[in-house]
């Protein structure tokens, strides 16, 4: 079964490829970013393959398997199409919001109000952290596609999870952005995009958000 589930991934990395190469075609993307480009592919491929395979691993065949895998793929679409524009579009967030009320009207219904918080909470955070850099640097610091993306997160996740993907997301964006700015490949005023560590930081809950939890407990 590991084996299919490996297949499965490696043939919707596939339709990602397809889907991403298609909105990417809309946009102006420079040359230097032909490269990049090309390496997508195999990364798309192999990336959607593993994180299925893991999530596979924990949650067995389980419909909690199928909505942590469509979460899984959502965040790689939305975190390359990020990545290359500084954009995220409604129709790439839109299968993670369609999953995450269909599990609350037929089969998270006893978790629903967690998943409702968990949604509010996802694009509240995001939302204050923007309005915060307005005000303290004049600038916007996050986008609304940044707020829509955390809320399916949380939609998806619940408070728990959302909590620990978001430590991550900023602990993992903060560190990568720090290096990017010490040896000088963006300036300060330079965006930086988020998406590709949301992502990140709700894979890692997905998958070891409950093991984070459990030892931040045992120590304190």
């Amino acid at each position: 079964m590991s084996f299919l589930i490996i297949l499965l991934g490696l043939l919707l990395g596939s339709f990602l490829n397809i889907c991403i190469y298609k909105i990417l075609l809309r946009e102006t993307i420079t040359y230097q970013h032909s490269f990049g480009i090309f390496l997508q592919y195999p990364v798309v491929e192999i990336l959607t393959s593993c994180t299925f395979f893991f999530i596979y691993k924990k949650y067995g065949l389980s419909i909690l398997s199928i909505k942590y895998m469509i979460l899984a793929a959502t965040s790689i679409v939305v975190g390359f199409i990020d990545f290359f524009t500084m954009d995220i579009y409604y129709i790439t967030i839109l299968p993670g919001f369609i999953t995450g009320v269909l599990f609350l009207l037929f089969y998270d219904r006893v978790d629903a109000f967690d998943s409702i918080i968990g949604f509010a909470i996802g694009y509240s955070v995001i939302w204050l952290i923007d309005k915060l850099g307005q005000m303290l640097l004049g600038k916007k610091s996050m986008g609304e596609g940044d707020a829509l993306f955390l809320s399916i997160i949380g939609l998806l996740l619940g408070i728990r999870l959302l909590v620990v993907a978001l430590f991550i997301a900023f602990i993992s964006g903060g560190i990568i952005s720090a290096y990017i700015l010490i040896f000088k490949s963006k300036s300060k005023h330079d965006y930086i995009p988020f998406a590709p560590f949301l992502g990140f930081g709700a894979y890692f809950a997905v998958v070891l958000g409950d093991l984070l939890i459990k030892q931040y407990f045992t120590l304190f």
